[in-house]
């Protein structure tokens, strides 16, 4: 929504980023507070006051805990004790940005030492129109055993701005790359099979109180926006000890 600016040119105070965290994390609190009013059963937990991590993140306590589902991507052990759900938009690049430079991190401390499994859904966000299309293409790479290697080669080429390319030839592209079906690759993104399964996904997260991506439940807490791996290792420290 545009700013209105008075005809004295009188100078506006624009919010400080602690002020837009907090506004963003009422935000979340107001559609957990909805998801859990349309369920008959409630959520069974409260909401505490949300707070800010040391990198700038939004934190949410006392979310639903998420449920794997069989269509879900997984990596990681089975038998893990802790669970975390990563919600991710291509067209992000804050989603590229941790994929790139903090996951790897992550997967070698504690996904592959088998400590955590970690959960990759999609989150769309409806600002950015090549998104669906790329989450799409990644679900139809996944019907031929290769969502995470396609979901790797998406964010592997970013501009300087961090941008990548989802053109539907760039898309494409990446098939042939990983050696794909291109006749059943093709098939797969013109049509519509797909849509309800990232449907699946963006009402999953709406129900837990995502509004943005990245955004990661852990156990029962959220973590709204970017985060390093050593803020998001210091949470996960503290579930796997017990102390969250």
């Amino acid at each position: 929504m545009a700013r209105d600016r008075s005809i004295a040119r009188t100078k506006v105070r624009q919010p400080s980023r602690s002020h837009r965290l907090l506004i963003r994390s009422a935000t979340l609190l107001a559609a957990m507070s909805f998801a859990c009013g349309m369920n008959a059963g409630g959520c069974g937990t409260t909401p505490s006051v949300p707070g800010v991590s040391s990198g700038g993140s939004t934190i949410l306590d006392s979310v639903p805990r998420p449920v794997i589902l069989d269509s879900d991507h997984v990596l990681g052990q089975a038998s893990a004790s802790l669970i975390v759900v990563e919600y991710e938009s291509y067209q992000s690049t804050a989603c590229g940005r941790f994929a790139r430079s903090e996951f790897p991190t992550i997967k070698q401390n504690y996904i592959d030492t088998g400590k955590i499994r970690w959960v990759f859904r999609h989150f769309p966000l409806a600002s950015e129109s090549r998104a669906r299309p790329a989450a799409i293409a990644a679900e139809c790479a996944g019907d031929q055993g290769k969502f995470f290697e396609y979901r790797d080669l998406i964010y592997s080429n970013p501009d300087s701005s961090g941008n990548v390319v989802l053109t539907d030839a760039q898309l494409k592209a990446y098939a042939d790359t990983l050696g794909l079906d291109r006749t059943t690759f093709d098939a797969c993104i013109a049509g519509d099979s797909k849509n309800s399964r990232i449907d699946q996904d963006v009402n999953s997260g709406t129900a837990l109180g995502v509004t943005d991506a990245p955004t990661f439940i852990v156990d029962n807490q959220l973590v709204a926006g970017f985060t390093t791996a050593a803020d998001l290792s210091k949470t996960l420290d503290r579930h796997l000890a017990g102390t969250q």
